[in-house]
């Protein structure tokens, strides 16, 4: 059933533009494109709904304005410039709370977020532990970035060509 994994129900043509998708716990193996303005929401948090993908991929890769990802438990993406969740250029207004990035020690991701060319979006209360960078600005403007904690990481933020973020009460270490 195409219900049955989160890019299926994505793709479905009864899923409109502003729809809230509700995720089920358990594990999904698959890599979530997200070419939709959606909110996915895991239903019973990021201890019970894991998302795991292709190592070689972005577990969520979002190619458009206005996506809300809350409360999910992500990793798998350890290629190199690889992200757990990867904002994609010209990317704008999206909301990015409260999420497990890379918790599973044996699965970690290359970098826990990735905004590249991305303005304008909200990162917050997101627990990350990455190999490379917990998050990494790449010419991304104007993004507010609070409450975050990376740990075990290369760089806890990278920033590279990027202005005018709001970067405050986050935790960097190790």
């Amino acid at each position: 059933s195409p219900w049955a994994t989160i890019q299926g129900t994505i793709d479905r043509y009864e899923v409109k533009f502003g729809d809230t998708i509700i995720v089920k716990e358990g594990t999904y193996t698959e890599n979530i494109n997200v070419t939709k303005q959606l909110h996915l929401y895991a239903d019973n948090g990021a201890e019970v709904t894991v998302v795991a993908n292709d190592p070689a991929d972005h577990v969520f890769e979002v190619s458009i304005d206005n996506v809300s990802i809350y409360d999910f438990n992500i990793y798998g993406a350890v290629g190199p410039g690889i992200a757990g969740i990867y904002l994609g250029p010209g990317v704008d207004n999206c909301i990015i709370n409260w999420n497990r990035i890379g918790l599973d020690a044996a699965n970690l991701n290359n970098i826990g977020l990735l905004l590249d060319n991305a303005r304008n979006n909200e990162i917050t209360g997101n627990e990350i532990v990455a190999t490379d960078s917990g998050i990494s600005l790449v010419s991304s403007d104007d993004n507010d970035i609070f409450d975050n904690t990376a740990s075990d990481s290369a760089t806890g933020i990278n920033l590279a060509a990027s202005s005018g973020n709001v970067i405050y009460t986050n935790n960097f270490f190790n």
